[in-house]
């Protein structure tokens, strides 16, 4: 006997063609019509709000008057909510996002008593391969969706490469396939019913069929509970009754017979990216590259800097075994209280930028508008804490220079990364008066090479006050101090009726007390005497250092303390030669001329000498770098094997006749596939070198009007990009700038690579990723048959990198918030890397592509996802030897976190000159998150081992728990721990496991 389940939903999609607050208005009249069908007719058994409990906190915002109504009707079961605070995107969004949407969901539902414990996504553009280890981490034992999956049936086991499985609800023909079931006409419902089950039947394992009566924005119509019993009431219902369920009832029958009948289910392996049923909208990957970017930017800060850095803090702050100084010299100490609430409204902000319509670009221009302030808002919050946390454990730090003479102040060098690295942070520095020059010692006394920008100087104080008021003022200084600032300078000037005050401020070195105490017998004689009325008060800062210091080895999540030693002032450099009047006024010509790459290629090895190199070429220890003189693209030579990697960095410009959701070459496409290198300039220092390469490409200006090829009117885009190599390192780092002025195109940058390889490894979520490349010139495959809804592409996920290793070389692409990215096979025995950096359309949805049978969307006109104007990229080119794949890609999650400092006083402190918050071991283990636990009761750190062989993971804290637990994704206890007697933990990992581990104190 069938039993046929019938779900009342909606799809709430928060913002998509419409904005928010135009949906919302559409929610609210759901809503209130749902509480009212729920209130008046006892036979509606349940209504499932879409999974996601932000639905919630929308309606309540207009109706909180009704929120015991919706607690009543949760609590009885009739209205199912959760588990996510929104439904996102998988692959353009963090693991960790995905974990603390979850947590977020789970808060958010616990205020109305129960939650449903399924992983339902049933819309998103595919779903990464660890989503059942995820959803197991949550205690959910099953998943239901729809996208990604190919020709299974309704019901198999998802499997993680960890070993994690959950059942399937497989929404084999969509979360809608009874939407359109007509409730108010009895006869036709009952063959709309029974079409669903002839459709379904032939794929159904166990006798449960599912029927999905919802879709987006869709209503609960009030006749269904009626419909239902007319059904049940007909001879058509007879061995197949219809029950009105929900999706938890039917996976629970499902498993029961599963169990009972001993069913052999299918078993899907990873991720599901799957477009024969369903498509799979990849072009949204590269939609409006400007929200991927965004995101990743304000995930970094959260997960990397923010989160860590502020438990780190919080404990010390707390006084978790600390010594704490007072809060009249470290002031900046006692602004942290509890952040991690902070962080979790930092969270929902960003979280609210998930959902698949946001972060995947393809929705009307105004909803990604509406974006920017959020993501404004996330980072104003990150950066906030950041700093505040940073410069605590800063003033919380050993930075007494011992004996050492001419010590004007310290920098603390801080590293996110898990492992200890040698790179280059901006510092600033500040040098009492008198001190122009300075070096950086490390605490051994050996200098740290840095390079000067500039300087700056604020002013801090500039108003008017009374005699009375300038009174009350000078009792804040003391011993040479005004707060934390010293006084390195005060003088005192009378102009009549009024008196001129001017202070410079310094955040090191020692008080003026000779300058002080002179202006302060002034200012009292001034006093004394009553003629002046008024002072003006100008207080500056001392002019700092803006500089780039190579800071060695920073151990890994945690700082490394340098100190500045002030110089006596340089002699004078010799005056310059005087030119006459006809030598100055050729300069600019012969500036102009020996300009042009030409001349520059003449006159270099003469002019320069052997020693120094031409203008085309930079190197460090590993790599030697040149521009090609015609196109500007790369020859990289790793100097530690010999290797040549040539034609790297080569832009490719073809035409895009697609929309927001699909790529599609026009039917004639024009590739560019080079540009012309206008200008080249090199750039040296002590501890860079660079080439900053100008670039021009013409490429056509947009389609042409039938869409068929691309326009005959041509248009110059910009180019400007800059390779930089710092001493030691490993990285090279490459900043493109381009100037889009053309409309209908896609923007790559390829990387080949000289040797054969069958798969390439991405970064992906919990995992490596290893995909087969297509051995196509264009990456892609031709559509395997005509009832594919889609055509299969080669363009794919990644999130840090993508890397080709054979037993040669290994080539690593790292990159900032850049996350399509194709492994191309140009000709034989090679493959090539291209990566996206733009895609321009200006639809939302198109029906007349190749690529994708049908509409996506609405047919609206978006021309903010044509991208014009000025953009920004990142990324790195990382040679490695073929045996250190795993250091390369540490070396790719670094590109990702540069190093912060912060500049501070000389003072003692509770923390050594030098630590690490947490040391993890081996390095195949990689850490994914530290910081407060949900329940304020503890810390926890979180990893996953990347390799395929089963590991032990040692933790070790920057101090000794009395408590150590591992927990689940969802913070629940999963065993006790026991210390070692260095305090570390030890935990058995499986390959690709993700393992929790929570310290506290009780």
């Amino acid at each position: 006997m069938t039993t046929l389940h019938l779900v009342s939903h909606t799809h709430w999609d928060r913002e998509w063609y419409l904005t928010f607050q135009q949906f919302r208005i559409k929610l609210v009249h759901l809503l209130d019509h749902l509480i009212q069908l729920l209130e008046h007719d006892p036979n509606y058994d349940h209504f499932m709000l879409d999974g996601q409990a932000i639905i919630l906190e929308d309606y309540l915002e207009v109706r909180p008057e009704l929120e015991k109504s919706l607690r009543r009707f949760i609590e009885t079961g009739r209205l199912l909510i959760g588990p996510w605070y929104v439904l996102p995107d998988e692959f353009l969004v963090s693991p960790e996002a995905l974990v603390r949407n979850l947590l977020i969901g789970d808060r958010i539902c616990a205020r109305f008593g129960t939650k449903m414990n399924i992983a339902y996504n049933p819309d998103t553009f595919g779903h990464i391969g660890q989503m059942p280890q995820i959803a197991r981490g949550f205690g959910f034992s099953t998943a239901s969706l729809w996208r990604g999956v190919g020709d299974q049936p309704c019901e198999f086991w998802w499997q993680s490469p960890d070993g994690s499985r959950v059942l399937m609800a497989f929404l084999r023909d969509s979360y809608g396939n009874g939407a359109s079931l007509p409730v108010q006409n009895a006869e036709r419902f009952e063959e709309g019913v029974l079409q669903i089950y002839h459709a379904l039947s032939p794929h159904c394992r166990t006798s449960q069929m599912l029927i999905m009566h919802g879709m987006d924005h869709m209503e609960p119509p009030a006749e269904t509970s009626q419909a239902i019993a007319a059904f049940n009431a007909s001879p058509a219902s007879q061995g197949m009754p219809l029950k009105h369920s929900t999706l938890p009832a039917y996976l629970e029958a499902v498993e029961k017979e599963i169990e009972t009948a001993g069913f052999d289910l299918p078993t899907v392996m990873g991720e599901l990216r799957n477009c024969q049923r369903a498509p799979l909208l990849p072009g949204v990957l590269l939609a409006r590259m400007w929200i991927k970017q965004r995101n990743q930017t304000c995930q970094t800060l959260l997960e990397k800097w923010t989160e860590p850095f502020s438990a780190w803090a919080s404990l010390l702050l707390e006084g978790d075994g600390a010594t704490l100084p007072s809060a009249e010299n470290q002031p900046s100490l006692y602004r942290l209280r509890r952040p991690a609430d902070l962080l979790r409204l930092a969270w929902k902000m960003l979280i609210q930028c998930h959902p698949h319509d946001s972060i995947c670009g393809c929705s009307i221009d105004q909803v990604h508008e509406e974006m920017r302030s959020r993501f404004d808002q996330v980072e104003q919050i990150g950066e906030e804490i950041c700093q505040q946390s940073l410069q605590s454990l800063a003033a919380l730090t050993d930075t007494s220079p011992g004996s050492a003479a001419d010590i004007y102040g310290a920098v603390v060098v801080f590293n996110p990364s898990q492992m200890a690295r040698s790179d280059v942070v901006p510092v600033e520095v500040h040098l009492p008066e008198g001190v122009a020059n300075f070096v950086v010692l490390d605490e051994g006394g050996n200098e740290m090479p840095y390079q000067v920008q500039g300087s700056r100087s604020e002013v801090l104080i500039n108003m008017s006050m009374t005699p009375e008021d300038l009174k009350g003022s000078f009792s804040m200084v003391a011993e040479g101090k005004i707060m934390n600032w010293v006084i390195s300078n005060m003088a005192v000037e009378q102009r009549g009726s009024e008196a001129q005050i001017d202070l410079v401020f310094s955040e090191a070195g020692a008080p003026n007390h000779l300058a002080i105490e002179k202006a302060q017998v002034k200012v009292n004689q001034l006093l004394a005497e009553g003629q002046v009325s008024r002072f003006l008060v100008r207080a500056v800062s001392a002019a700092s250092s803006q500089a780039t210091l190579l800071a060695k080895d920073v151990p890994g999540m945690g700082y490394r303390t340098f100190w500045i030693k002030g110089l006596p002032a340089v002699a004078k450099p010799p005056e310059a030669v005087k030119l006459n009047p006809l030598a100055r006024s050729l300069l600019p010509v012969i500036k102009k001329i020996s300009a042009i790459p030409i001349v520059q290629k003449l006159i270099a090895p003469s002019a320069r000498g052997e020693n120094i190199k031409p203008p085309y070429r930079i190197e460090n220890e590993h790599f030697t770098v040149t521009a090609n003189e015609k196109d500007g693209s790369l020859t990289v030579t790793d100097n530690r094997q010999g290797v040549a990697f040539q034609g790297l960095n080569r832009f490719v410009d073809s035409g895009d006749c697609g929309d927001e959701y699909n790529f599609c070459p026009p039917p004639q496409d024009d590739v560019i596939r080079s540009c012309r290198l206008v200008r080249v300039r090199r750039e040296t220092s002590a501890i860079h070198q660079a080439l900053h390469l100008s670039l021009s490409m013409e490429v056509p200006a947009s389609l042409s009007e039938d869409r068929q090829r691309r326009s005959q009117q041509k248009t110059q885009l910009v180019i400007e990009t800059s390779i930089t190599l710092f001493q030691q390192s490993q990285i090279i780092a490459v900043h493109t700038e381009v100037e889009n002025t053309a409309k209908d195109h896609r923007l790559r940058v390829h990387f080949p690579f000289p040797f054969p390889v069958d798969q390439a490894a991405y970064d992906g979520h919990y995992e490596i990723v290893r995909r087969q490349i297509i051995p196509t010139p264009d990456g892609n495959f031709p559509y395997p048959d005509a009832g594919w809804v889609e055509q299969p592409r080669g363009e794919v996920p990644q999130r840090h990198f993508v890397d080709l290793a054979s037993n040669q070389a290994g080539l690593l692409i790292a990159n900032r918030g850049l996350p399509e990215v194709a492994v191309l096979t140009p000709e034989t025995g090679s493959r090539e890397i291209a990566l996206t950096l733009l895609r321009c359309v200006g639809w939302l949805s198109r029906d007349d592509l190749a690529t994708r049978k049908g509409h996506a969307g609405p047919a609206y006109l978006t021309p903010g996802a044509q991208m014009p104007g000025r953009h920004a990229f990142d990324y790195a080119i990382i040679p490695h030897l073929p045996a250190q794949t795993t250091a390369a890609y540490h070396l790719g999650y670094a590109f990702a976190t540069p190093l912060r400092s912060v500049t501070t006083g000389l003072h003692t402190g509770s923390l050594p000159a030098s630590a690490s918050l947490l040391s993890i071991t081996p390095q195949e283990f990689v850490i994914t998150a530290v910081k407060t636990t949900e329940d304020g009761s503890g810390w926890l750190a979180r990893g996953v081992n990347l390799s395929n062989q089963p590991i032990t993971v040692t933790f070790k804290p920057w101090r000794r728990y009395a408590k150590a637990q591992r927990i689940n994704l969802a913070e629940q206890p999963i065993e006790a721990l026991t210390s070692e007697a260095d305090g570390s933990i030890r935990v058995y990992a499986q390959p690709f496991q993700v393992i929790t581990v929570k310290f506290s104190h009780s």
